[in-house]
């Protein structure tokens, strides 16, 4: 609501843990808030900006399954092509995808490619 009442009348969400959450809010009008935009879980390969590479892999796939990491881990187009449709099926607006390290990964950096197109 602080948002909009500073004029701001859109806003997104690109791979975080709530946008699902806030946009079926302000889609519902439980609250005023800008326009929604949301990418759902950011996609990206096992290793890559998306893996929190101080979890064991097992762990981190555990909470993948469950939904409860920001990210999604795949490996390869099958993989990748599940993920994108699960976030369709949450009905993302827009899909991120992290094709090389970040900033805050642990092992590589942002100019590290990692997926070929």
């Amino acid at each position: 609501e602080e948002a909009l009442m500073m004029g701001i009348t859109s806003v997104r969400e690109l791979g975080g843990m709530f946008g699902q959450a806030l946009h079926l809010l302000e889609q519902s009008g439980s609250i005023a808030a800008p326009h929604f935009h949301f990418a759902g879980r950011l996609i990206s390969m096992t290793g890559g900006h998306a893996d929190d590479q101080l979890m064991p892999l097992t762990e981190y796939e555990r909470m993948d399954r469950q939904r409860i990491s920001a990210g999604s881990l795949c490996n390869g187009v099958p993989e990748c092509l599940k993920k994108v449709r699960e976030n369709l099926r949450m009905q993302a607006d827009v899909i991120k995808v992290c094709t090389t390290g970040g900033v805050l990964s642990e092992f590589d950096q942002p100019t590290d490619g990692q997926k070929a197109t």
